[in-house]
């Protein structure tokens, strides 16, 4: 049917489109997943979004699987799953104009009917796999646009359903398309382990002979993991450079697998023992089968000194266990002992995929972003303790802020720090400190606290985020429009703007007013009213809209960074523009009228360079009034345009402020 259906039609690699499904299906059936009704969804997937004869093609099927998708006619039976399954997969052909628009719908789309059944994602992975293996045969602009999408979405849910060796070629073949570092990084990888081939083999060797080679795997970290570890470093700190030396430190380990749980334990007695030649590292052991991740993932887990290898970690799992640890939820349907209904382990197996769902309905109208947001936040949690032990499940990058509104609103609301116990060593720490698993938490309250529009920084849970919105918007509008201005204006001085953000209002601004209100978010028209929502229409809006927390389609910076950006670069190109129409200059004259004191004098030169104004001359006369020498001093400006003429009028103000300060500390001054 599908061979019928997507007949003659070429793919953008060049190839027939049928190899596109058939190394799906080929690429489940390596990994075992051979069940009729995941196979059918495999090789159908795309039969209805990239064909047009798909209805046609139906009918050569038997009538027990054949499957109707507009009528939705099928009850039950196996046509129902595969119906359902490629319906899924489908993505949403009209949904307005907007590619944003129809990429949120199919996904919500396919995540819907994946939270009963999760063959949905699973053979979207497998898709995707196979879509990222043929990322240098097609268009280098349209690869690097998929392989972003595979690293903030696929890849999550890969790791969230622990299917390590799909999630591993993922970011590989992803990174290989939208990094140039990486081949360099990868190189340095394979190099290691070249070099060190032969303690490997020795360290192997030994292994080996204790518990018998067919038992033993070298594992080492991807190079892609490695990587992954590079970016973030390089997120928080791009100015650093990174020492390749430190970050591979560790590359090796060692999968030793037991025939059960007992004997698990009796390796790991095994691998302490003085004749293994191992040196045990203390406090490294983790118990995995007793405590599983969040993805199930189970292993005991010990870090040994190898010789000439360093620390080396050694994985020691049962059967079961290493084939969960390579194939997640795929390992759920076994070959050998078919059952129809495996899938639904899944979903008993992975709430995060009902939280993943509720999370996205919660929000209401979404963008990308939000998606890229929730996937990745929802698969990766850890576990954080209180002072009474009790273990609070949170994301995995959460901060002691993120930590305290997850354990109660009214604690986040006036929580100040941290005391942190981490290892056997105790500390304070700040609202922003990354918690990591097994903290536990004692969480500093201030009951005349309140949060600020800043605290959104320090929080990366959407609970956390929501709950200080809430916060900020139960505030007075005018103090709410107030802090959002302060907030702006800020951000304008740091680039070096000599504006604040009520200038904005002046008539020479109307150009940039304009379109700042077009790209602003929208609020709703009443507080806690949804559904109802109007565009800014004032800079009092907008101020409004920075106060409680909102949004202004940037994932990187914050609302006042967007709007003093957007500023600078609006300015940058006027000036451009004036200062190539030189005829159109003014000349304008500043007069200062000063005691004849250094530190007076030092407030007006600090003013007038920071403005690095062309002066074509300049005058000082001095007299004296009342027993006080006064400088009499006239500046000749040259002005470009009105935006410019505003800049110079806020330096005077400026100028006047710090002279003032100057006098007053001056006894006898006037």
């Amino acid at each position: 049917m599908a061979n019928y259906a997507h007949a003659g039609k070429p793919r953008d690699t060049g190839e027939p489109y049928i190899i596109h499904p058939y190394e799906v299906c080929e690429a489940m059936a390596n990994d075992g997943l051979i069940e009729i009704v995941s196979q059918a969804g495999g090789m159908g997937h795309d039969v209805v979004e990239e064909t047009e004869n798909w209805s046609e093609a139906n009918r050569i099927l038997p009538e027990d699987i054949r499957f109707d998708l507009v009528s939705k006619g099928v009850e039950a039976g196996t046509a129902k799953e595969i119906a359902d399954l490629i319906d899924g997969l489908t993505k949403v052909r009209k949904w307005g104009r907007s590619r944003t628009n129809r990429l949120v719908q199919s996904h919500m789309k396919m995540i819907e009917i994946t939270r009963h059944d999760p063959r949905v994602m699973i053979i979207k992975l497998y898709d995707r796999l196979c879509n990222s293996r043929s990322f240098n045969r097609i268009d280098k602009e349209k690869a690097k646009r998929i392989a972003q999408e595979t690293l903030d979405i696929m890849v999550p849910f890969a790791k969230g359903l622990g299917m390590w060796e799909l999630r591993r070629e993922l970011m590989e073949n992803s990174f290989e398309v939208l990094y140039e570092e990486y081949a360099t990084i990868k190189a340095f990888v394979e190099k290691r382990i070249e070099r060190d081939k032969k303690a490997i083999e020795d360290a192997k060797a030994r292994l080996a002979q204790m518990f018998g080679s067919e038992n033993v795997r070298y594992t080492p970290r991807s190079a892609a993991e490695i990587f992954d570890q590079y970016l973030a470093i390089k997120k928080k700190k791009p100015a650093e450079e990174v020492d390749l030396e430190v970050l591979i430190k560790g590359i090796h380990s060692f999968a030793v697998v037991r025939e059960n749980n007992d004997a698990c334990f009796g390796a790991l007695g095994t691998l302490h023992s003085p004749d293994c030649g191992f040196i045990p590292v203390p406090e490294t052991f983790v118990d995995h089968i007793a405590e599983p991740t969040e993805n199930l993932y189970e292993a005991l887990h010990d870090i040994v000194v190898v010789p000439h290898l360093g620390h080396v970690l050694v994985k020691i799992m049962t059967p079961a266990m290493e084939r969960l640890s390579r194939l997640g939820a795929v390992s759920f349907y076994d070959p050998r002992h078919p059952n129809p209904q495996w899938y639904k382990k899944i979903i008993d197996s992975y709430p995060w995929l009902k939280q993943y769902v509720d999370d996205l309905r919660s929000r209401g109208k979404m963008t990308e972003h939000d998606i890229r947001e929730a996937t990745q936040g929802a698969v990766s949690y850890m576990f954080v303790f209180t002072p009474m032990g009790e273990a609070i499940k949170i994301r995995f990058d959460s901060t002691v802020l993120d930590f305290a509104f997850r354990v109660h609103k009214k604690l986040g609301l006036k929580a100040i720090g941290a005391r942190v116990m981490r290892r056997r060593r105790a500390f304070v720490a700040g609202l922003d400190f990354q918690l990591s698993s097994g903290d536990q938490v004692e969480v500093i309250r201030d009951p005349n606290l309140q949060r600020q529009l800043t605290d959104l920084q320090k929080v990366r849970t959407d609970r956390a985020k929501r709950a200080i919105r809430s916060y900020l918007r139960s505030k007075e509008r005018s103090q709410l429009v107030s802090e959002g201005a302060n907030a702006i204006s800020k951000e304008m001085e740091k680039l070096g703007l000599y504006l604040s953000f009520e200038d904005l209002s002046s008539a020479e601004f109307r150009s940039f007013r304009a379109r700042l209100l077009a790209f602003c978010p929208s609020f709703p028209q009443k507080e806690g009213e949804k559904g109802t929502r109007q565009k800014a229409k004032t800079l009092a809006d907008v101020a409004y809209l920075v106060a409680i927390g909102e949004n202004f389609k940037s994932e990187e910076a914050s609302a006042p960074q967007v709007i003093a950006l957007s500023l600078k670069s609006y300015l940058d190109r006027l000036d451009q523009y004036s200062r190539k129409n030189p005829e159109k200059a003014r000349i304008f004259s500043i007069r200062f009228e000063l005691p004849n004191r250094p530190g007076i004098w030092a407030a007006v030169s600090s003013g007038i360079a920071s403005l690095n104004l062309d002066i074509p001359g300049n005058k000082v006369r001095y007299k004296i009034e009342d027993g006080v020498k006064i400088a009499d001093l006239t500046l000749e400006v040259e002005i470009f345009n009105d935006v410019h003429k505003l800049q110079v009028k806020k330096i005077i103000r400026d100028i006047n402020a710090a002279v003032l300060s100057t006098s007053d500390d001056q006894a006898g001054d006037p």
